[in-house]
């Protein structure tokens, strides 16, 4: 007797990460493992919402949280990319992670190469899930439109976000927000 695909999906579990699955932190800019996390939990409660025995397609799980991605980037006055480039970038990011969830499952890897391949992984998704329109890591010389550019309030909360991550989205951004949104 085989267990059903509710049961399955019930499991609230990535096995990679070996956490549980969560929606994102509100006060961070999140990480390439909160996207991952973040996928499996929206796909998680589809499938138990709508009682269905097929699996949610991801096309419709990645546009729900480039929306989420959307709203935080949105708090945080950062001028992002495109719905669409964020969607290919969610999409792009999991098959990586399926990628290696496979070569875990897989008996024939040599054990070194595995560890090897999930520490590396592992490594790769601690980054921040970079959507921002500006890549520029020195942003004086940024070559970007200036409605695409990185405020200058927002330079530091940035370049924090992408290394050390100390920094917090809080309500002191809120009158500063406010100034921008007038202005522009």
């Amino acid at each position: 007797m085989s267990l059903s695909k509710f049961v399955l999906r019930a499991v609230n579990h990535c096995p990679i990460f070996n956490e549980n699955l969560k929606h994102f932190d509100e006060v961070k800019l999140p990480t390439k493992k909160d996207v991952l996390l973040c996928c499996l939990e929206v796909r998680r409660q589809v499938g138990l919402e709508f009682k269905r025995n097929k699996e949610t397609a991801f096309s419709t799980v990645a546009r729900q949280v480039a929306i989420k991605l959307n709203i935080i980037w949105d708090k945080s006055s950062i001028p992002t990319v495109t719905h669409n480039s964020v969607i290919q970038l969610i999409t792009c990011c999991h098959d990586h992670y399926i990628s290696i969830k496979k070569t875990l499952n897989c008996k024939t890897t040599v054990r070194k190469t595995r560890d090897d391949k999930l520490a590396s992984f592992i490594q790769q998704t601690s980054k921040l899930f970079d959507i921002a329109f500006c890549k520029c890591a020195d942003f004086s010389g940024c070559t970007s439109p200036k409605d695409k550019k990185v405020p200058v309030l927002e330079c530091q909360f940035l370049r924090d976000q992408r290394g050390p991550r100390i920094g917090r989205i809080e309500s002191v951004d809120l009158p500063v927000t406010k100034g921008m949104i007038k202005r522009s």
